[in-house]
């Protein structure tokens, strides 16, 4: 097996990088989870280690809004061949990725960038970022409000995190919380969450929401936080999810402003006013559709 090697984009505020895995070509996408060889390597010095601690102490002093919960953790994705990609997933915390991220050169190896997974130590917590595509030819994005984690005030598409204890409770195994659970769970998980990240952000009813389809990976700033990339067409039109937004969505906190963007648009990359998500996912979408 080769490990899949992600495309560099500098984009104009940020830096992320592309990974495609495009439905025409990827046919089988596989999940292998193991929290004893996919979960992060914890860092060798104990006071380095303590710094997550301190820097989730610090943020939840500023933002008492924030909490912290089990997400999975992408260690990396793989061809096995032409048509098959396997992702490998373990378990990580929403606290950890805010901690590394606040010291990140502190958790990255020193000059062995080329030797093993120099991504080892990071959080690479998984997210999922949907792609909705109206009626009217629109893409769904959303301003950012100054309560989330991540990226406050910027323009991002509707995403979130499929969660590990969503998994475990669907199960009807009793250790599936921790080490058990399966590949095809968590990766219907995955898909599950964007259709419901959707509805909770924005408001449309599922019921006017396609079967989403993965078509890449989105590796967002220095950390490489990894997040699924799904297109779902919306049966809805501009006007009309408009005013479910304004009816106010369950997450209406996450969010101040409704926006939409021309699906139309040849632009190959969107303005500094947006997240790396939500220009990865153009990219990758201008990718797919060209």
């Amino acid at each position: 097996r080769r490990p899949v090697l992600a495309g560099h984009t500098r984009g104009m505020r940020s830096e992320y990088h592309v990974e495609r895995l495009d439905p025409r070509q990827i046919r089988r996408i596989r999940v292998e989870f193991s929290t004893e060889r996919f979960d992060r390597t914890p860092h060798p010095d104990p006071d380095v280690e303590r710094t997550i601690d301190r820097a989730w102490e610090a943020r939840l002093a500023s933002n008492p809004a924030l909490f912290n919960g089990r997400k999975f953790r992408l260690a990396r994705c793989v061809r096995v061949d032409a048509a098959t990609a396997v992702l490998h997933v373990g378990l990580t915390d929403y606290k950890t990725y805010l901690g590394i991220g606040n010291d990140l050169e502190a958790f990255l190896p020193p000059g062995d960038g080329a030797r093993g997974d120099p991504w080892r130590r990071l959080s690479r917590k998984l997210g999922v970022s949907g792609i909705v595509h109206t009626s009217d030819d629109g893409m769904v994005c959303l301003r950012r409000s100054g309560r989330v984690g991540a990226y406050p005030g910027l323009v991002d598409v509707p995403g979130g995190h499929p969660e590990p204890d969503a998994v475990a409770a669907r199960s009807s195994s009793s250790s599936a919380g921790e080490t058990s659970m399966r590949g095809e769970d968590v990766l219907r998980e995955c898909r599950d969450s964007i259709v419901e990240e959707i509805h909770a952000e924005v408001n449309i009813p599922v019921a006017h929401l396609a079967t989403p389809l993965l078509l890449g990976i989105v590796y967002q700033g220095k950390c490489l936080t990894p997040t699924l990339v799904y297109y779902v067409k919306c049966s809805l039109g501009d006007a009309e999810i408009s005013r479910w937004y304004e009816k106010g969505p369950e997450e209406a906190f996450e969010s101040t402003e409704l926006k939409f963007i021309s699906m139309a648009s040849t632009t190959t990359t969107l303005g500094p006013e947006f997240t790396p998500a939500a220009q990865g996912c153009w990219e990758i979408y201008q990718g797919w559709k060209n």
